[in-house]
């Protein structure tokens, strides 16, 4: 897979640097307790590995997933790739994608998404999603992270009639929190931190749904990287 880095020895020594370079900056971030890498992953991730784990969370029925990853993919594509959400329909398997507040791949936006699923009712969720511009400002663009949460009262969401034609016998998901931290490491390679941490709603136990969605983060790098590696890109 070419957007995935040739491992050499130098690039374990260049992460581990650049990491320690940035950790100042961590005080910035807009995600609500963002996962904890532990440092001995960083050697997989050097050698062109895809890392992924799960946190518990006192009280909570549902799991944080988490992944890293180094991509050979510029940060300002990948950047524009994950924010191309209204391209990304195909591409996760969702059955229905829209802006319902704001501008396609602005910040601040409301996108309203339907995930199809076999045997158990779909989901849908509404989430806003949220530029961390202290950060990029901080790092001259070169440490950059997207946010995303569900809005109060999804329900009322200004929604086009397809999409409420699509989630009639669909769930609202409880609640839906994640992040892409991405951090760029010599201009042509991007060191990337995803993390999601949902409650699926309905009957579906929270911790099985956690489980299937977090087998899902390696795939969902991939993607994100195949597609603003390969991809025509519509945002700015």
């Amino acid at each position: 897979m070419l957007f995935f880095i040739t491992a050499t020895a130098a690039f374990g020594s260049d992460i581990a640097g650049r990491l320690s370079e940035i950790q100042p900056l961590m005080v910035h971030r807009i995600a609500p307790n963002p996962p904890t890498i532990p440092a001995t992953v960083w050697d997989d991730v050097a050698a062109g590995a895809i890392v992924t784990g799960v946190e518990a969370l006192p009280g909570q029925r549902s799991r944080k997933g988490w992944g890293v990853a180094l991509l050979d993919v510029p940060i300002d594509r990948l950047w524009w790739g994950l924010n191309d959400e209204l391209h990304h329909q195909e591409l996760l398997g969702l059955g229905h994608v829209e802006v319902v507040s704001g501008a396609p791949c602005a910040d601040g936006r409301q996108v309203m998404m339907m995930l199809p699923l076999p045997i158990v009712s779909d989901r849908w969720w509404v989430v806003e999603n949220r530029y961390n511009t202290t950060l990029s400002d901080h790092s001259g663009q070169r440490v950059r992270e997207l946010m995303w949460h569900d809005i109060p009262n999804p329900q009322a969401a200004a929604l086009s009639e397809a999409a409420r034609a699509a989630i009639v016998d669909a769930t609202l998901v409880a609640s839906n929190v994640g992040a892409w931290l991405l951090i760029d490491l010599n201009g042509t390679s991007t060191l990337v931190e995803y993390h999601a941490w949902s409650d699926p709603g309905g009957s579906l136990p929270a911790a099985a749904a956690s489980a299937i969605a977090n087998a899902s983060i390696a795939g969902t790098i991939e993607k994100m990287a195949e597609y603003a590696q390969r991809q025509t890109l519509h945002c700015p």
